[in-house]
């Protein structure tokens, strides 16, 4: 349903235009006296100094004083864009949708990312509308406004994260081919390149030529890179590392190529090659690889090749792509068949089938030996291909098996012509008879059977169904295009390839490779190729970071207490943590968050008590605690290790308890007692959604043979309402797709969200469209959600787990419940009083005010580093 049709209508409104957008700050006044020839998007009382094109406001007028909400009311813009209800006597109001918090992503017709900061919208905005090339001007976060002395900025104690985010979103617009420069001297920002104001002005629009652009995008000195680009003579290849070097060199960078280079000065090194199987895993290199659909397009990544590759595996959560996804998907199979020129006359799709072959058979591309992809993502025992076509045989397919020459094999001597099929009806085919395609359009092959090669992928241009042995971006598990391992019933073969679920898993991967390959001109595009590597360039100094030795970890600090961060890389809670405390900045401290502990820290925080083993000196290190589980802390646990810890952060009081009741004494260690509360982001909700809505945060959890966090009572309560069809049901989390088909059972409206597509982000936003969040654990520490809801004003009702006891008081913030029952009759109650709970959603916000993650954050790392300056007090003595 489009909610904001006039919002739509000014998609792409001025493609190809150069866009100022205006901020508040003392530099705005370069457009005092003079007007640039472009189109110009103000924020807030910008008409204050001059009537801009549009203006974006995202405050309600009750948070403007009187005189600077008059210029507001009062403005001539063509269109004032807003999420909020706004009085205007002259502009036509054009409302939008909030979006992600901090995101980039412009794809949603109807929203649009945002920030604290209301220029970041208005560059959205901007981007949203078509521009090609935006200045941002009065984003200065000094002391002055552009109207006078104004004293400190409201958000200078946000700025390093805001002007990440504005890097973030300088590096998103330039690959799309939008250009994000600041157009102001005095700016603090530090992200963005700096043009004069009159030199954008004057700058061509549209498709700018060549000389200008390389212009536009060199780089500032400091930023230039000695970038190492491998060469290789022509084709496929060669063509698209000629291209990313030429592209890197318009940029300013120091391009280098062949063989190994050493940088001078400061200069950061950066390798871009092709494969990349001998450095694996280092920092300072970009991977490139074939297309995975086609061959003729390309993969870049910062990780790796194939299923090291940033975005691998590939992961579906049940949500079906949109209609227009869904065509674009179809169109883009039909343009691959239909297709008729090629690099490469191996990949042709219009050459003829071949017609040499069985009347059924089975399909099996054998691979080069020493490829990345068998040497690193294949089980041992698949590794040579004469076991490869042992294993097949042994499972003795109904169908012959053709096991296809590998084109490089036929370059290198025929090998593969000489090893021993074990079945009469299987044969080896040679690579001159007949490319893939040639084989696959003969209607006549049953399925593939892979180790890693793209031939699977090929298969979907023929709908040819494949089993695959090998790890690649294809899921691991659960939902996948592909079945996993040999059948025990080859039949399965077509129906497991029709099957509707399967189908829509299917198409959703193709449109997710779409989405992340890169083509030639790609690699001609100086402003996406500016961004690969301004990313890669950030993410190696992050690295270096972590990769310190004790020498160069010295250099780095000296003066500063080195605090490490420590959590394996499993995703949820921990994950979001070691952003929040990378993103903390205290005197004398410097946080390093890293997946493994760094031996030269000076103290560790430890966020998984099971991980504490590895500490390299337990009397500098601090333990957290985040679960109720009563077990592993006994000798031999995986937790006992904590009884030699220095210092425990523990989540809730009753912790405490488990631990001296596994026999750890506590006496002499260093305790902190303390929820984690909820982040700053979290807001108090501005307005009521449409439908009545009630939402469950989480993910099911099992312990000790049942799932805790009894999501089936949630169900439960659902079916006991008068009316459950006109309320809206939002599942926040992982693992919850099976609950979510259940409540559509019912006929209850349900919108699903998973954790790995909607990352922490953005729970902001979702928190502000509940009307009450339902808790239904049998016990927990925090949970997360009490705090979180109860920061944006919503209401809880909760069964009596963590810290609900402590905070929610019935009536006031919500209902403490018993049952499934109580469950039902609480929602109803806040349902019937919706008005009277968001008319309260102040004082809901004021019951944990006192309890904020930023400072459970700095007192974790103050413990850590008393641990520290301890030790050193110590030592010295």
């Amino acid at each position: 349903m489009n909610i904001f049709p006039e919002f739509a209508g000014f998609r792409n409104a001025h493609k190809g235009s150069r866009v100022i957008v205006c901020g508040c700050g003392e530099s705005l006044n370069a457009l005092k006296d003079w007007r640039p020839e472009c189109i110009t998007i103000g924020v807030n009382d910008v008409g204050r100094l001059f009537g801009p094109d549009y203006l974006v406001v995202l405050n309600q007028k009750n948070q403007f004083s009187r005189e600077r909400y008059a210029y507001v009311e009062n403005s001539r813009a063509k269109a004032v864009f807003s999420q909020c209800h706004l009085p205007l006597k002259h502009s036509k109001l054009v409302r939008f949708g909030l979006g992600k918090y901090g995101g980039t992503d412009l794809d949603d017709r109807f929203t649009l990312p945002y920030t604290r900061n209301s220029p970041y919208v208005a560059v959205c905005l901007a981007a949203y509308m078509g521009a090609d090339y935006i200045g941002l001007l009065g984003v200065d976060f000094t002391d002055r406004h552009f109207f006078g002395e104004t004293g400190r900025h409201p958000l200078a104690g946000a700025f390093e994260r805001i002007d990440q985010e504005y890097r973030n979103l300088m590096l998103s617009l330039g690959e799309k081919g939008v250009r994000l420069v600041n157009l102001s001297r005095v700016s603090r920002l530090t992200g963005l390149k700096k043009v004069p104001v009159a030199e954008f002005a004057t700058a061509g629009t549209g498709n700018r030529l060549m000389s200008d652009k390389q212009n536009l995008h060199k780089p500032n000195r400091e930023s230039t890179m000695r970038i190492q680009i491998e060469k290789q003579n022509g084709g496929l290849v060669g063509d698209f590392l000629d291209a990313l070097a030429i592209s890197a060199g318009a940029l300013g960078h120091d391009v280098v190529r062949g063989g190994a280079s050493r940088a001078g000065g400061r200069q950061s090194v950066v390798k871009v090659v092709w494969n990349g199987r001998r450095l694996r895993n280092h920092n300072n290199v970009i991977y490139c690889e074939h297309g995975w659909l086609p061959r003729e397009a390309y993969q870049v990544s910062h990780k790796g090749i194939n299923a090291d590759s940033h975005i691998a595996p590939f992961h579906w959560e049940n949500v079906l792509l949109s209609d227009p996804e869904r065509r674009e998907v179809a169109d883009y199979l039909e343009s691959l068949r239909q297709q008729t020129e090629f690099a490469d006359e191996y990949m042709r799709t219009d050459a003829p089938a071949v017609n040499d072959l069985p009347g059924e058979f089975i399909l099996v591309p054998l691979q080069m030996e020493s490829d990345t992809n068998i040497v690193n993502h294949v089980d041992s025992h698949l590794r040579r291909m004469q076991g490869v076509i042992d294993y097949i045989s042994q499972s003795n397919p109904p169908y012959p098996v053709i096991y296809k020459q590998h084109p490089a094999d036929a370059r290198r001597g025929n090998g593969q012509l000489r090893l021993k099929t074990r079945r009469g009806i299987d044969r080896i085919r040679k690579h001159g008879d007949g490319n893939i395609h040639q084989i696959l359009k003969s209607g006549a092959c049953k399925g593939i059977v892979s180790l890693n090669s793209n031939v699977v992928h090929d298969g979907f241009l023929w709908d040819v169904p494949a089993v695959v042995l090998g790890r690649n971006i294809w899921p691991r598990s659960g939902a996948s295009p592909f079945i996993n391992g040999l059948p025990d019933d080859w039949n399965i073969l077509d129906r497991f390839y029709f099957d509707s679920r399967t189908a829509a898993c299917r198409e959703a991967y193709i449109h997710f490779i779409m989405k992340h390959q890169w083509t030639l001109e790609d690699a001609r595009n100086p402003e996406k190729v500016d961004a690969l590597l301004q990313r890669k360039l950030r993410e190696s100094e992050s690295a270096k970071v972590v990769s310190l030795g004790a020498a160069g970890m010295e250099k780095r600090t000296v003066g500063k207490t080195v605090i490490n961060i420590v959590a394996r890389n499993r995703g949820w809670l921990f994950e979001d943590l070691k952003l929040h405390f990378a993103r903390l900045r205290m005197p004398g401290i410097r946080i390093v968050p890293s997946d493994r502990p760094l031996r030269q820290a000076d103290a560790w925080i430890f966020l998984r008590a099971n991980e504490i083993s590895e500490s390299p000196d337990l009397s500098r290190t601090l333990v957290q605690i985040h679960d109720q589980f009563d077990d592993n802390y006994g000798p031999g646990g995986f937790r006992y290790a904590i009884r030699d810890c220095a210092a425990i952060s523990f989540t809730h009081p009753a912790q405490e308890k488990v631990v001296i009741a596994s026999g750890i004494d506590l006496k002499d260690k260093r305790i902190l007692i303390k929820p984690l509360g909820a982040g700053g982001d979290f807001r108090l909700r501005q307005n009521l959604s449409k439908e009545f809505t009630v939402a469950w945060v989480g993910r099911p959890v099992t312990y000790k043979g049942r799932e805790f966090k009894r999501l089936a009572w949630f169900c439960e309560a659902l079916g006991k309402l008068n009316d459950p069809h006109d309320l809206k049901v939002i599942l926040l989390g992982d693992r919850l797709g099976e609950t979510a088909r259940e409540i559509g059972r019912m006929g209850i409206a349900c919108d699903h969200f998973p954790r790995k597509k909607h990352d922490y982000s953005r729970y902001p936003d979702f928190y502000g469209k509940m009307d009450c969040l339902v808790i239904t654990s049998e016990f927990a520490a925090g949970p997360n959600c009490l705090f979180e809801a109860l920061a944006s004003g919503v209401p809880v009702i909760a069964t009596p787990c963590g810290w609900v006891e402590s905070l929610v008081r019935d009536g006031q913030n919500g209902y403490r419940v018993g049952s499934p029952a109580d469950i039902a009759t609480a929602i109803e109650n806040i349902k019937i009083n919706r008005e009277t709970w968001f008319a309260r959603r102040s004082a809901i916000q004021e019951s944990v005010a006192e309890l904020s993650l930023e400072q459970w954050l700095e007192e974790n790392v103050c413990l850590a580093a008393s641990l520290a300056c301890q030790s050193r007090r110590l030592t010295a003595g």
